[in-house]
């Protein structure tokens, strides 16, 4: 239940995947790429309008590093869903010149306007795909999913019209806290 984490575990993933997919080798079986390809998306659909996904756990992941992390989940999956978000939420510069391509050769996609991922205990609501839109995060765990020891269910985060309005960064409140 923390986005930062579930980002650099994911590019701990892809970054093999990406340099093997250039040099054309395979690593993984269908089912094994299947699943890395959807939690890619999963993150990719919780993306707030200026980029990254929802500051729930420790720390913001960056929106650069997300539209990266997207860029290369585009092009190694063909995920119409990663390429999507990147164009509604214009992050095309941030990715690499080699996923730019695949970001702009993949038809668009319906994304959700709501999603809530129990497992995970996220929910997001936007108005629109757009940098200019507006959204609303919520950490709603279920019970027995503590956030390695973090206190921090029902944490809100507010994006009006693009801009990051309300929110913790959890990262502070634990250092507060602890101090």
């Amino acid at each position: 239940r923390c986005t930062n984490y579930a980002g650099v575990a994911l590019m701990m993933f892809l970054m093999p995947l990406h340099l093997a997919s250039l040099n054309r080798v395979a690593l993984l079986d269908g089912r094994q790429k299947t699943r890395i390809k959807r939690c890619a998306e999963n993150l990719a659909r919780m993306a707030l309008p200026h980029g990254p996904p929802p500051d729930v756990g420790d720390g913001l992941m960056p929106a650069r590093r997300h539209a990266r992390l997207l860029g290369i989940t585009a092009r190694i999956f063909k995920s119409r869903a990663a390429a999507d978000v990147v164009k509604r939420l214009r992050l095309k510069s941030y990715v690499d010149r080699a996923d730019r391509e695949a970001v702009n050769g993949l038809a668009p996609v319906k994304l959700p306007l709501t999603i809530h991922n129990p497992d995970s205990g996220i929910f997001v609501a936007r108005d629109a795909w757009s940098p200019r839109a507006s959204a609303m995060a919520l950490s709603v765990p279920d019970a027995g999913l503590a956030n390695h020891a973090h206190d921090d269910a029902l944490s809100l985060q507010l994006v009006v019209r693009g801009r990051p309005f309300i929110g913790m960064p959890m990262t502070e409140l634990y250092t507060v806290v602890n101090q």
